[in-house]
């Protein structure tokens, strides 16, 4: 009997220390279930790690928010309160502060600027909000990129780096090279690019 009670205990023991992922308490409505569950489960594995998340506003046919957070779901409940437009987030990467910054200024052309931003040559938008528009060139990046990184977390140990890099690749795949603001300034310094519109992605 008490072989069974510590068994029963051990297993015990064993759920309540298994790795927990922010999907564990997302509502059906919350998440696109088919395009980030692979990934989240992936990241179990993970010490606390950061997502970059894509949250749709109002469907299939509204505004992105690219955003950055250890517990997406909470950040999406936290944005929902208020919002008469149900949100859901669409799809989720593995990534610091330096993924959800390149991505911004990657996909600046599809940014719904900030009222304080709207006119000013050269400024960042001000938001992390996305013209709907962006949904079809960038969902299919960030599906390719979500499934290598998946593949990737199974495998076994992978560094943040690998993961950065997979996202990268996923962009190149689908036809766009990622360039970052500083990289498009320092282009427009040496090669004569004028005006506030170059281009993030070619």
């Amino acid at each position: 009997m008490a072989k069974t009670a510590n068994r029963i205990s051990a297993g015990r023991r064993a759920v309540r220390s298994a790795p927990k992922s922010p999907l564990d308490k997302a509502a059906a409505v919350e998440v696109c279930w088919p395009q980030v569950a692979e990934l989240f489960d992936a990241a179990r594995r993970l010490d606390k790690p950061e997502f970059v998340y894509f949250i749709g506003e109002g469907g299939d046919a509204g505004p992105v928010k690219i955003g950055l957070s250890r517990e997406p779901i909470g950040r999406l409940r936290q944005m929902q309160t208020g919002n008469s437009r149900p949100l859901r987030i669409e799809y989720v990467l593995v990534g610091e502060r330096v993924l959800e910054k390149l991505l911004h200024e990657a996909w600046e052309r599809f940014a719904i600027a900030s009222p304080r931003r709207q006119g000013k040559v050269q400024a960042a938008p001000g938001t992390e909000w996305f013209e709907p528009e962006i949904r079809g060139g960038l969902f299919p990046v960030a599906e390719l990129a979500a499934s290598r990184q998946a593949g990737l977390l199974t495998a076994g140990d992978v560094e943040l780096v690998a993961l950065g890099q997979a996202v990268v690749d996923a962009h190149a795949e689908k036809g766009f090279s990622v360039v970052g603001r500083e990289e498009v300034r320092r282009l427009r310094q040496g090669s004569g690019y004028t005006g506030s519109r170059a281009s993030r992605l070619r």
